[in-house]
């Protein structure tokens, strides 16, 4: 039943909003960095899979969550490609999809600390009764999302302390398009100077260099101006990246660092934008940051 109507939903996101199904396929074929395993659990409510690996359930019943807003696909293979041993709720927005309505369900139908609390109990709920002889009780709370994602995760942040239990990480991908002189940055930024003290907590971000516009927002924010925003305000520069793991498809243009901090530029240079996102477009470059920035920015991120 969860499986049809994952596939279901899939199908009509892809109807409608044409170049994320590339998205959806190109993210199936992620490098495999880590052998983890993961198997369907069930769902958390409507546009929701959660998927779990062998090892989500540790020896003292705690279990580390990951909620990821748009780009991972509700099939075991994707969640797998992140190389963490975690239970990973895949989210997406249940909806009409086109002319950039998808983003701005996806903020309302997630972008709650009630929705995030809900997802959580019950995910703990549907693995407590696969592990009966274990009191499980919730680890780390990870929200990450991708391109629309983003937007949902500025507007959780501004209710972080309504969120039970807090959350240990944030990371975006390609996907931080909010004003930077809104309550929703400052509460980003105030996280950000967290993690930079204390490395335990992680905020992580991507980029790429593309400039984004549309016909109902004219032009907007964009994920370059944001990453450097932050910087700013947490005192960091850009630095030529140092230390790539080369099982990685994948090597930062530059990178900042610091604590649990790090903001990734994968594009300094904008592209045209076509349709189609033909290699060098500025489509192109969003795909690629969920096809290799995700795994990259997932490393180390529970370890």
């Amino acid at each position: 039943m969860v499986n049809s109507f994952r596939k279901l939903a899939l199908e009509k996101i892809a109807e409608n909003i044409g170049p994320l199904s590339k998205i959806v396929e190109n993210t199936l074929g992620i490098k495999e960095q880590k052998p983890v395993k993961f198997q369907t659990v069930g769902t958390a409510g409507p546009g929701t899979t959660v998927m779990a690996s062998e090892q989500a359930v540790k020896p003292d019943g705690t279990v580390d969550i990951v909620i990821n807003l748009r780009g991972l696909p509700g099939v075991p293979q994707a969640a797998e490609s992140l190389g963490i041993n975690a239970a990973v709720v895949a989210a997406e927005a249940v909806g009409p999809q086109s002319k950039n309505m998808g983003s701005s369900l996806l903020e309302q139908q997630f972008g709650s600390a009630q929705r995030i609390n809900d997802i959580v109990d019950k995910t703990l709920a549907d693995l407590q009764k696969k592990y009966p002889d274990k009191k499980l009780k919730r680890g780390k709370l990870i929200i990450s999302g991708f391109s629309g994602g983003g937007g949902a995760i500025s507007k959780l942040m501004t209710q972080r302390d309504q969120i039970k239990g807090g959350v240990d990480g944030i990371i975006i991908n390609d996907g931080l398009h909010t004003k930077v002189n809104s309550p929703a940055m400052k509460a980003l930024v105030d996280f950000a100077k967290e993690a930079e003290k204390d490395p335990s907590k992680k905020f992580k971000i991507l980029h790429t260099a593309i400039i984004p516009w549309s016909k109902q927002l004219g032009r907007y924010t964009s994920t370059t101006e944001t990453a450097d925003h932050i910087l700013r305000e947490l005192g960091l520069t850009k630095e030529q990246a140092k230390d790539i793991d080369p099982s990685f498809d994948f090597k930062p243009i530059s990178e900042a660092k610091k604590g649990g901090v790090e903001i990734v530029t994968m594009y300094d240079k904008s592209a045209p934008y076509y349709e189609d996102n033909r290699a060098g477009s500025a489509g192109d470059q969003h795909i690629q940051a969920l096809k290799k920035g995700h795994p990259y920015l997932f490393r180390d991120v529970l370890s």
